[in-house]
């Protein structure tokens, strides 16, 4: 006849082996959705990127051309500032938009 001692062991194991078993469960639903997460961040963090690079680089050649159409009409030190106070707004424009969007990121994410 098992003793008390034997029984409390007996139940507190079984116990002890579905809540083991629960939370090997919730670590490899845990790992796949962190590793889901961190090949979505990767790939989001490369199109960002190209967007960016791609922006960037329309903007320079939209910017020398027209600093060489500003030249035929004005001095070229005020086609140079012209040009850049407008790289200098679009810039900061793009900063400010960028930031927004990895601030509204982050909150979302501590939700």
């Amino acid at each position: 006849m098992p003793t008390i001692k034997e029984i409390i062991e007996a139940f507190f194991n079984q116990i002890k082996a579905v809540i083991r078993e629960y939370v090997h469960e919730q670590e490899a639903a845990l790992k796949k959705r962190l590793k889901n997460l961190l090949i979505a961040s990767i790939i989001i963090i490369i199109l960002v990127s190209m967007v960016i690079l791609f922006i960037g680089s329309a903007y320079l050649f939209i910017l020398v051309g027209s600093l060489k159409y500003l030249m035929n009409f004005m001095p070229a030190w005020k086609a140079w500032y012209i040009t850049g106070i407008t790289a200098g707004i679009i810039g900061a424009l793009l900063f400010l938009a960028l930031f927004i969007f990895i601030r509204k990121q982050l909150k979302t994410k501590q939700n």
